[in-house]
C-alpha cells in the first residue's frame, strides 16, 4: 500500500508454498489510505511499525532467504519474481525507489505486472482495474 505522497505504507509477500513476510512502515504522516492499517490503534501502531530501511531490508533479506534455502532436487526455479497489478507503473516502482533511496542493494529478480498478462488475453479495450476483475470473476 503506497500513501498518498508516494511513501510506501505496508508491504506484503507470499510465496506459493504460504512461506509470508509482512512490514508496516512508519509514513512522515499516519493518515493511512489502508482500510486494515487505519483500525490499528496508536498504541499497538507504534509497536509494529518500523522506518522504511529497516523494513525494506528486512523485505530483502527475507527473499534471499528463499533463494538460499530453496531445495536444490526441486523442478522449481530459485529465481525471485515480484508480482503485482499495475507493477510497472505503480508498485514495483515504489518499491524499487524505497531500495535505493535506502542504499538498500535489490537481488536479482523478475517484475511481472499482471495488467500487462490480461491486456494480453483478454484485449486492450477491456478494463484491468481490480474491482472490476474481481465482479467478472478473472481474479478471487
Amino acid at each position: 500500500m503506497v500513501h498518498n505522497d508516494g511513501e510506501i505504507e505496508q508491504i506484503g509477500a507470499c510465496t506459493d508454498d504460504g512461506y509470508m513476510f509482512s512490514g508496516i512502515i512508519r509514513t512522515s504522516v499516519r493518515t493511512n489510505r489502508s482500510p486494515i492499517l487505519r483500525k490499528i490503534k496508536p498504541y499497538f501502531w507504534n509497536i509494529l511499525v518500523s522506518d522504511a530501511k529497516l523494513v525494506m531490508q528486512s523485505f530483502v533479506d527475507w527473499l534471499e532467504t528463499l533463494v538460499i534455502n530453496f531445495d536444490k532436487n526441486s523442478s522449481k526455479n530459485p529465481k525471485i519474481m515480484l508480482v503485482a497489478h499495475y507493477g510497472v507503473s505503480f508498485d514495483h516502482s515504489h518499491v524499487l525507489r524505497t531500495m535505493l533511496k535506502h542504499g538498500i542493494q535489490m537481488p536479482e529478480m523478475f517484475l511481472l505486472d499482471l495488467v500487462v498478462m490480461f491486456k494480453k488475453m483478454m484485449g486492450k479495450k477491456r478494463s484491468a482495474k481490480l474491482a472490476h476483475s474481481r465482479e467478472k470473476k478473472y481474479v478471487p
